[in-house]
């Protein structure tokens, strides 16, 4: 699916470049073109970095279970 019509990134472009290592809002950007041009595309991205981020974190993902 794409995440971005302006730049045409689609869900799996995106989860390739967090998996190989981009991990900021400015490197997605940098390397991908998002959130450039109409910014309609940035909740997702900022949905799917924290997502992968959460996951890689364990304190975080064991907070979310106590709270």
């Amino acid at each position: 699916m794409y995440i971005c019509v302006c730049r045409a990134v689609s869900d799996k472009k995106l989860q390739q470049a967090i998996d190989q290592g981009t991990n900021s809002i400015h490197g997605l950007r940098d390397e991908l073109g998002v959130i450039q041009d109409c910014g309609k595309c940035g909740c997702y991205v900022r949905d799917m970095l924290q997502k992968v981020q959460n996951s890689s974190n364990p304190t975080a993902e064991l907070e979310k279970i106590a709270s």
